[in-house]
């Protein structure tokens, strides 16, 4: 079956939602093929990163719509008060 069904409601009214499948495969293949790339590129690599980077890395990969394909910064930690 290519069609996926959905039913949501509130308020006392229901929406039926249908979604055709084929619609997003190419886009579906694209994104998993770049999630893929990315991480084997990660695992390539993680040895020479501390655990900050790397999840600098996963989060600017998750977020690259948000961030417009930009590498977030390193955060300035505040000096610490002595």
């Amino acid at each position: 079956m290519d069609t996926g069904l959905g039913k949501s409601g509130a308020g006392g009214q229901s929406t039926l939602i249908v979604v055709n499948a084929h619609s997003k495969t190419a886009w579906i293949q694209k994104r998993l093929q770049s999630l893929a790339a990315f991480l084997l590129e990660l695992k390539r690599n993680a040895e020479q990163l501390d655990w900050q980077d790397r999840w600098r890395l996963i989060l600017s990969w998750a977020l690259q719509k948000f961030l417009q394909g930009k590498i977030l910064a390193r955060p300035k930690w505040l000096p610490q008060m002595g």
